[in-house]
């Protein structure tokens, strides 16, 4: 047996073997250099987040619009709607400003969303109801999202042609 031959093959694996740990260990350090993104799963996370919480509590006679703060404490109510046109399950379109000073909610004649409007209350002045839109239909019941600067409230309106675009929605301070 030629014993060239039976050197050559460990030399050979060796070096097959380097060249295997070297192109894993490059591939391991092109696996941990991918830079790490983060998915927002709602369009509040994209944005400053308001120190106060805003929630509903209907007795179906009344509903009591209320705020509290972050630490579970007892909410404060700002206002009192009838719960015919505000029912507890409008809780998730309540939309409070980044600043916590400026809370929308949507009212509507229906569960279906008939007849919406869109209100907003100064949270220091809560008696002072504003109306910022009125949509006969196709209001899409998703919670309606302020600037980062309280100046514009954004809604989605689906196959509607009787309301106003979200763009010109500015409330008057």
């Amino acid at each position: 047996m030629d014993t060239r031959l039976l050197l050559a093959r460990p030399a050979a694996l060796g070096t097959a073997a380097a060249l295997l740990v070297s192109l894993l260990a490059g591939a391991g350090l092109w696996l941990h250099y991918r830079p790490v993104v983060e998915v927002a799963t709602s369009a509040r996370g994209c944005g400053a987040a308001p120190d106060h919480v805003a929630s509903l509590f209907s007795d179906d006679e009344t509903t009591l619009i209320r705020l509290g703060g972050q630490d579970a404490g007892e909410p404060r109510v700002l206002r009192v709607e009838p719960a015919s046109v505000l029912p507890g399950m409008f809780s998730s379109l309540l939309a409070l400003s980044a600043d916590s000073r400026l809370l929308a909610y949507v009212t509507a004649s229906s569960e279906m969303m008939d007849d919406a409007h869109i209100w907003y209350v100064d949270v220091g002045r809560p008696g002072d109801r504003r109306a910022l839109a009125d949509v006969k239909s196709g209001l899409t019941p998703v919670r309606p999202a302020w600037s980062p600067d309280g100046g514009q409230l954004a809604y989605v309106v689906g196959q509607s042609s009787t309301s106003r675009p979200a763009s010109t929605l500015r409330p008057t301070r």
